[in-house]
């Protein structure tokens, strides 16, 4: 007798465990990223290890993609996230821009300006997906009063209380897109933070796709 088959969903949580995934596991690695020349190199370390911690909560490694453009925009030109997630099935379950402070405090306002106009493109043009804003940096820089001066030009703010209110306040980024904060991890005994915002419609500001990663499977 065959054995009978049925469907089951799943929804393993993503951006929270994330975020704390990902601070430990750079501050572990700080002789490997001691060792990157530069930040760019830096930030490749830590896009490979979000690739890594992603891996066990999608149903496939092949769902995980990096150095593909889904995006032409007029103004910004050929857009390729640094890492994108598609669903079982098709189509894109988000799309992660990633900025770090390890190696230097450079990141200038105009970087981040630039990935938060990436991340409502695609948002624009992929209104069920999720688009993620990504900083990790040590304590040190993150909190410098320099960087925390430099950073009150920008709409989004990382101090810890915009994270820990429940539900999270949306911040601004212009009359069409808001900011959620969606996840963070930050304790100054392990010298490194990382805050992550999904970008949404002003429509949909209380709505958060990143959390969970949704799919049906079937079991037998």
């Amino acid at each position: 007798m065959a054995a009978k088959t049925r469907s089951q969903r799943f929804k393993p949580l993503i951006v929270e465990p994330l975020a704390k995934a990902l601070s430990i596991k750079v501050a572990a690695a700080n002789t490997e990223l001691n060792m990157s020349p530069d930040e760019h190199q830096a930030e490749l370390v830590v896009q490979a290890m979000m690739r890594t911690l992603l891996q066990p909560h999608i149903p496939c490694p092949t769902l995980i993609t990096e150095n593909e453009k889904v995006l032409d925009d007029p103004d910004l030109g050929g857009l390729i996230p640094d890492l994108i997630v598609k669903r079982v099935g098709g189509g894109y379950w988000g799309f992660f821009e990633l900025k770090t402070m390890l190696k230097s405090d450079q990141l200038t306002v105009d970087d981040v300006e630039r990935d938060l106009k990436k991340l409502s493109a695609y948002k624009q043009a992929h209104p069920g997906a999720a688009p993620i804003f990504i900083l990790v940096g040590t304590w040190t820089k993150l909190f410098s009063t320099n960087r925390l001066t430099s950073w009150s030009r920008l709409p989004i703010r990382y101090q810890l209380d915009q994270f820990q209110t429940t539900p999270p306040a949306p911040q601004a980024l212009n009359d069409n897109f808001v900011a959620i904060p969606a996840g963070s991890f930050a304790i100054e005994e392990l010298a490194i933070a990382c805050f992550m915002w999904e970008i949404q419609t002003r429509a949909e500001s209380t709505v958060r796709l990143s959390a969970t990663y949704d799919f049906t499977a079937a079991m037998t």
